[in-house]
């Protein structure tokens, strides 16, 4: 396999027959979990059979993601549950809560 990124891999779930190509993060959570700390019995991350994600593409479930099956993303591709707010004009996002 090429090398990526896996965060938290016990909550990401593959389908048969995925490609992944190098240098992916797919990540369940948004930080890698300490001994003893659970997200959950569920998978957070699920990708359906035959998905396909692109080189450098990111995949950040800090909620519940599915990906169904046959989908494809190209190259740097960026899928998250969470998003910044952008209730301040003055302020950056980045400051913002989401």
């Amino acid at each position: 396999f090429p090398q990526g990124t896996i965060f938290n891999e016990r909550w990401i779930r593959l389908g048969a027959h995925c490609i992944i190509a190098e240098q992916v993060t797919l990540t369940a959570g948004m930080l890698p979990l300490g001994p003893g700390e659970t997200l959950g019995p569920d998978p957070v991350l699920s990708l359906g059979n035959g998905v396909v994600l692109g080189r450098g593409s990111h995949v950040v479930a800090d909620a519940p993601v599915t990906i169904g099956d046959e989908a494809f993303f190209g190259p740097y591709v960026y899928v998250t549950s969470t998003n910044h707010s952008y209730d301040d004009p003055h302020l950056p996002v980045g400051k913002q809560w989401p």
